[in-house]
């Protein structure tokens, strides 16, 4: 009977220490990318190389608190921009014609807005009127996954993975609506080094419905870079 109790315990101990909750995850989460000395940043702003199509690209991405985000891709001596003022996105897109910044439409913009929020998602999502749901673990390329359904207010999806092990975000999808039809978006962060005390993926791989749509390379990041007053506002 005694083995039998000790074999049974030992079945269930992995279940056990396993199991976790969304609070206890994120407790991890933020313990493993410093997430005390995030907000204590003002700004960030990476440099690097988008490639896309076998093209690659300089580009330069600046978020600012509260909620601010801009991103420079220049190509052939052209520069689009893509930018949110913490109330309104706006564009300007030489490659389409557009010489002039174009305001984006706010169901457009979201994806702007969520990537000016340079703490993610993740922090604080209660005050933000997010809803968070612990969804069976998953494999992501063979590394085991906690994941995370966070809704906004207007019940848009993502879903975020956390590795296990690391505590670090792996990946991230999401639905975009294009003109044919919605489709899924998948972010692959990786390669975290350290800036500062902080944990920073210096590699993004996005996909479409599972096809490699661009993936950008950090060279460098800047803490609290000095930037124009006027840096995110839709030129008049």
């Amino acid at each position: 009977m005694r083995k039998m109790l000790f074999t049974l315990f030992v079945c269930l101990l992995p279940l056990t220490t396993i199991a976790q909750t969304i609070d206890e995850i994120l407790q991890k989460h933020f313990q493993a990318i410093n997430q005390e000395k995030l907000t204590s940043v003002t700004a960030l702003q990476a440099k690097g190389k988008l490639t896309q199509m076998g093209q690659q690209m300089p580009f330069k991405m600046t978020q600012q608190r509260p909620m601010n985000f801009r991103l420079d891709i220049t190509f052939q001596g052209l520069t689009l921009i893509q930018a949110y003022d913490g109330t309104t996105g706006w564009s300007v897109n030489p490659f389409m014609g557009e010489e002039e910044a174009q305001e984006i439409p706010a169901e457009q913009s979201k994806n702007l807005k969520v990537q000016a929020d340079i703490d993610g998602a993740l922090y604080n999502w209660k005050d933000k009127n997010y809803t968070a749901e612990l969804l069976p673990a998953e494999k992501v390329e063979g590394i085991e996954t906690f994941v995370i359904l966070l809704k906004d207010p207007d019940n848009d999806e993502y879903k975020i993975f956390i590795d296990a092990e690391t505590s670090l975000i792996i990946k991230q999808t999401y639905k975009i609506e294009t003109p044919q039809g919605p489709m899924t978006m998948e972010i692959y962060p990786s390669d975290y080094r350290d800036v500062e005390g902080m944990k920073i993926a210096f590699s993004i791989e996005a996909k479409a419905d599972g096809q490699s749509v661009y993936t950008m390379k950090y060279d460098s990041v800047e803490l609290d870079p000095k930037l124009d007053g006027s840096y995110f506002a839709m030129p008049k």
